[in-house]
């Protein structure tokens, strides 16, 4: 499906769609967003967003709002590692949510590493459901463009020792263990969302014939790994060290 719709109006209300009193729609005719409350609709005008012309935006809960905050204490530059682990043991207890609150207003530097954390997560989240929904937006482009390279044997030296010695151990098809050869790439993003892993996927299959993958990334650097077994061709291969 082909929407003019701007992504700067889907993004703001799907993160609205989590008010347990409003619920979001994309008139796919107008191409707008139609919001709809609990105090003012009635049951009338919920039987017409029923229509195929409408579609309704996921209403996120409490848990896609507890994972979001769990994700962040993971990733947030900190030196002090008895405050990360004060966010650890806030999101434990009781009232998780207000207890991450009010660690993030005593610490104003994380509270804004946050709220560009919360940014990002929220417009991968609209993306990622645009992808699920097969919903293409006309004339925008959400990701970067993406480059992606085979790694020489003097670049791969260069990566950390957890992807260096990655090796192709089995073909997961035919069992084959001989002959594996693990493919290493830089890709130029992180995989933060579905448009960006299904891009990549189209990139690998066009320019190298591969079309399984797994993928690792850092703060600096994004690398995929790929082989094909020699005996049978299938790309479902099991990686150890």
């Amino acid at each position: 499906m082909k929407l003019k719709i701007s992504f700067d109006d889907i993004a703001p209300a799907f993160e609205q769609a989590s008010d347990s009193s409003l619920y979001m729609f994309i008139d796919t005719k107008e191409n707008r967003i139609v919001v709809l409350s609990d105090n003012e609709a009635t049951d009338a005008d919920f039987e017409i967003m029923k229509r195929p012309r409408y579609v309704a935006l996921p209403r996120r809960d409490s848990k896609d709002d507890y994972f979001r905050m769990e994700s962040f204490t993971y990733v947030m530059s900190c030196c002090d590692l008895e405050l990360v682990q004060k966010f650890h043991k806030a999101l434990r207890q009781n009232k998780p949510f207000g207890n991450f609150r009010d660690l993030l207003s005593q610490h104003l530097e994380i509270e804004q590493q946050w709220f560009a954390f919360e940014k990002k997560a929220a417009r991968n989240d609209a993306i990622d459901w645009l992808c699920e929904e097969g919903i293409e937006l006309e004339g925008q482009r959400l990701i970067p463009e993406i480059e992606i390279r085979e790694l020489d044997e003097e670049s791969v030296k260069k990566l950390p020792d957890e992807i260096r010695v990655l090796k192709a151990r089995a073909c997961l098809q035919c069992h084959n263990e001989s002959g594996l050869e693990a493919r290493l790439f830089a890709a130029s993003t992180q995989i933060v969302n579905a448009m960006i892993e299904n891009e990549i996927y189209r990139i690998l299959k066009d320019k190298y014939s591969l079309s399984e993958y797994a993928g690792w990334s850092d703060d600096s650097q994004t690398v995929l790994v790929a082989a094909k077994c020699p005996k049978c061709g299938s790309e479902e291969i099991f990686f150890d060290y």
